[in-house]
């Protein structure tokens, strides 16, 4: 079965051979129960589901699936891009996107996705909480000195930063707290913090956004954290880079501080 979600609603195709069944859900726990209940109905039960990875939108659908029983895939939109060229299709939308992603999981049989762990879960829900504190504090700091403010209005301004601080130093202590709990995030929390300039914040975002446990390798890590290039020599050449925004948002906070604090990227950084 293949599924086109989106922030509201998400688009079913069942398809057993030359037989399609469609139907629409609204993305709430709601529309998941409904989609259960739609699923019994036809009798499917031994569906394969297929979705994109695209945005945080099917989070929710794909561990609501799983904790049923019910098996899910969730595979990479630019691979099931160029399957759908591969089909000619011309047309986009949520109905023919499901029946193009019904068709894929059929052909290609894509691996089945699992859950993160709650420690994760936890620890990604922290550091973006703390992400949108940090840039409410600069968007404050910066209106002030950008406008003409009063007295009254500074205070106010103050007291708030004082609030997102004393925020953002609890959110801190949590963080550190997940990494305690779990003995694997602590391993590798510390692992990470023997890179000379690698503090334990950039360490738990690297944790909470690198899937380690589906890169088998360091060339995979550096792909999917959008290191690594891909070249085009067909026709004009050009090199093109692919990532999770995320992944390389922390990535290149490595690159930056082995760049300051480690001898050798610094010498690297240095070269024109």
């Amino acid at each position: 079965m293949g599924v086109d979600i989106s922030k509201d609603t998400f688009h079913c195709c069942l398809q057993r051979g030359e037989k399609r069944s469609e139907a629409s859900f609204e993305n709430t726990r709601t529309g998941f129960r409904k989609l259960r209940s739609w699923l019994r109905t036809h009798r499917a039960h031994e569906v394969h589901v297929c979705m994109e990875s695209t945005g945080p939108y099917w989070r929710h659908l794909a561990a609501n699936l799983h904790k049923a029983k019910i098996r899910v895939s969730v595979v990479n939109p630019t691979r099931t891009a160029y399957f759908a060229k591969s089909r000619l299709l011309r047309t986009k939308t949520d109905a023919v996107d499901a029946r193009m992603l019904a068709q894929f999981c059929a052909s290609e049989r894509p691996a089945l996705w699992e859950p993160d762990s709650d420690e994760i879960l936890s620890l990604r829900g922290l550091l973006a909480y703390r992400d949108q504190l940090i840039a409410q504090r600069i968007a404050l700091t910066q209106i002030v000195q950008s406008v003409a403010v009063g007295a009254t209005l500074l205070k106010m301004n103050e007291t708030h930063l004082v609030g997102i601080a004393e925020m953002v130093k609890q959110i801190e202590s949590q963080i550190q707290g997940v990494l305690c709990s779990d003995v694997t995030l602590s391993r590798n929390a510390q692992l990470l913090q023997t890179i000379p300039g690698v503090a334990s914040l950039t360490a738990a975002n690297v944790l909470a956004e690198l899937p380690v446990h589906r890169l088998h390798s360091a060339k995979a890590a550096a792909a999917y954290a959008g290191l690594t290039p891909a070249e085009r020599q067909s026709g004009t050449p050009c090199v093109r880079m692919m990532w999770y925004q995320l992944p390389r948002k922390s990535s290149v906070k490595l690159g930056l501080s082995g760049a300051y604090h480690e001898p050798t990227l610094k010498r690297f950084a240095a070269v024109d």
